[in-house]
This record gives C-alpha cells, sequence and structure tokens, in this order.
C-alpha cells in the first residue's frame, strides 16, 4: 500500500481509497481508470475487400462462354453438313480456327461440288445409264484437287480416290481395241462413281429429299453389278466360235455360238485395214442380233469395196440389251 497527498487538504491517506477521507476530494487516479458514461465508444474501423477475385471470376466465366460457343459452332456444323445442309455448316466453321475445322471445310467442298455434279447431270437428263468421255474429263478435272487434301470424316480421302478412278476409266475406255472391252470399262467406271453417290446418300445425307436422285439411284448399284457380270460372262463363253469363220473376197461369215444362259442383243462391228498395214481403210457395223441362250448363230456381212484389193480385219461386239433375269 502506497500513500498520496490530497490535492485539496494536503492530507495523507492511502491510494487504494477513492476520495480523501478529510476533504472528500476524490482520489486523482479514478477519473484517469475509468470512463465516463457520457464519452462516445468509438467504432471499429471497416476492413477493405479487393475486387480482384471478382474481375478473375468473369473473365474465367467469359473465357468459358467462349470456348462453349466455339464447341457448338463446330459440333453444329458437322450435324449440318451430315444433313446435307451445306451453307449452315459453311456459316458455322468459316473463320472459326477450333480442332480440326479446317479440315471439316475440306469435306463441306467436296461434297457441295459432288452436289453441282449430280444436279448438272440430271438438269442434262441424265437417266443413270451412262456418262460421256467429256464429260468424265470435265469432272476428273474438278475431282482431282481434293486427293492432295486432308478431310475431317474417316475414308473420305478414299471415296475421292474411287470416284477419281471411275472417271479415269470412263475417260480411257475407248483407248481399248475391241468394242466390248470399251463397253464394259465404260460401265464399271461408272459403276464406281454411282458406288460413291450412293455411299454419300446413305452415309452423309447427300441429296436427302431429292426425288429425282431417289427415281436414278434406287437398286442402280444392283443392276449395274448384273450387268458388268453379264458383260464378263458373255465375253468368257457367249461368243465363242461354232467353226471356222467365212472369209471370201466378197463376204465375211462368223459361225458363233452362245454357251450362257443369257439372252441378249447385240452389234458386230468389223474394222477393215490395208493389207500389212495399220490404216484403216473401212469400218462396219452389224444390224442389230438377238441372241438366245445357248444357241448358235452366224454374223455376216460384205466387204467394202475399198477393201477388197486384199485387206486385213478384226471384229468386236457391242452389247445393247442383257435379260439380266435369264
Amino acid at each position: 500500500m502506497a500513500l498520496i497527498i490530497c490535492p485539496e487538504c494536503g492530507k495523507e491517506y492511502s491510494d487504494r481509497a477513492k476520495a480523501c477521507p478529510n476533504c472528500a476530494c476524490p482520489a486523482p487516479h479514478i477519473g484517469s481508470m475509468e470512463t465516463s458514461d457520457n464519452e462516445a465508444v468509438q467504432p471499429k474501423a471497416k476492413k477493405k475487400h479487393s475486387i480482384i477475385p471478382s474481375i478473375i471470376l468473369v473473365v474465367l466465366l467469359a473465357v468459358g462462354a467462349w470456348y462453349a460457343y466455339r464447341i457448338w459452332l463446330y459440333h453444329d456444323g458437322l450435324n449440318a453438313m451430315y444433313s446435307g445442309n451445306y451453307s449452315t455448316a459453311r456459316k458455322r466453321l468459316e473463320n472459326l480456327d477450333y480442332s480440326d475445322s479446317k479440315w471439316v471445310l475440306n469435306d463441306i467442298s467436296f461434297l457441295e461440288d459432288m452436289d453441282a455434279i449430280v444436279r448438272d447431270e440430271i438438269s442434262r437428263g441424265y437417266d443413270g445409264t451412262g456418262i460421256t468421255a467429256e464429260e468424265a474429263s470435265q469432272t476428273l478435272k474438278e475431282i482431282r484437287k481434293y486427293q492432295a487434301l486432308e478431310f475431317h470424316t474417316d475414308g473420305l480421302d478414299a471415296t475421292v480416290d474411287q470416284y477419281t478412278e471411275g472417271l479415269e476409266r470412263i475417260v480411257n475406255a475407248y483407248t481399248y481395241d475391241s468394242a466390248n472391252s470399251i463397253q464394259f470399262e465404260l460401265l464399271a467406271g461408272k459403276y464406281y462413281c454411282d458406288q460413291v453417290i450412293v455411299n454419300l446418300h446413305k452415309n452423309f445425307g447427300f441429296m436427302q429429299g431429292s426425288m429425282v436422285y431417289d427415281e436414278i439411284f434406287t437398286n442402280i448399284l444392283s443392276e449395274e453389278k448384273a450387268f458388268l457380270n453379264a458383260l464378263s460372262d458373255l465375253a468368257e463363253s457367249g461368243h465363242e466360235k461354232a467353226k471356222d469363220g467365212d472369209f471370201r473376197n466378197s463376204t465375211i461369215t462368223l459361225y458363233l455360238q452362245n454357251n450362257t444362259d443369257y439372252k441378249y442383243e447385240q452389234a458386230y462391228i468389223f474394222e477393215f485395214y490395208k493389207y500389212n498395214s495399220d490404216e484403216l481403210l473401212d469400218s462396219v457395223v452389224t444390224d442389230t442380233l438377238k441372241i438366245e441362250p445357248h444357241s448358235e448363230y452366224t454374223v455376216s456381212i460384205d466387204v467394202p469395196q475399198i477393201a477388197r484389193n486384199g485387206y486385213s480385219v478384226s471384229y468386236s461386239y457391242y452389247i445393247l440389251d442383257v435379260d439380266i433375269t435369264t
């Protein structure tokens, strides 16, 4: 315990007392230790919050939305392409540097060109039975560029190669020596091309909703394949010699037999060359012959006047129609 001096009366008293026992003056330490009831309590200072996390969150949400939109464009473009809606597919994927979108655009370009080719053939009265070498040559120029490109869809590069091969067979068919070989190559090339068109129709939505397409290509592959098989069989067994041909000065007669089950119509082509020379003197096409299954028949023509002083001759046949149901 310590003694303090009262500032009023000067008497000493204990520092534990709240006031001087002599004059009742409050002890000096009382005012410094207690807070007046009238004194206002100071509020605590508020903590300041950073806006940086909010900004980061907004940026992340924006980037996520942008990527989600690009993914939607990509897949919606694919769906449009496989539905045959090439204009919408192109709008979705052009200028979209996403994944392999550039390869998908190659897919779209090829399908657009194929669509234009088929529609052009239909507009010119194409009935599914053939395509000229000149038309095939022009189409070949348009399609060959795709052989150097990459595609999104598996197998589309092989499809381009098959269509190109079919066109090449048509273009090169007339380099063969015999009419039946030319005919076979033309049909084989057309079969290759039609396989591509039918497969695109089934797997890519190609030419969907086209009534003209359906009328032309329904069952066309089975018919072409049957005709190709018939040509092969007839080439092997349908034109065998029954006996030696009669090559007299003014007349040529062939004795032939059909050893197949096919009933067909055909014409023969004779080409006369100058004797011991490659110079073509003249060619003669016979009337159409109707050949029954397992039958013998003759083909006879007169030798052209220009060749009667000496000639060599070659002949081939051209099948006009085959009863493939026989």
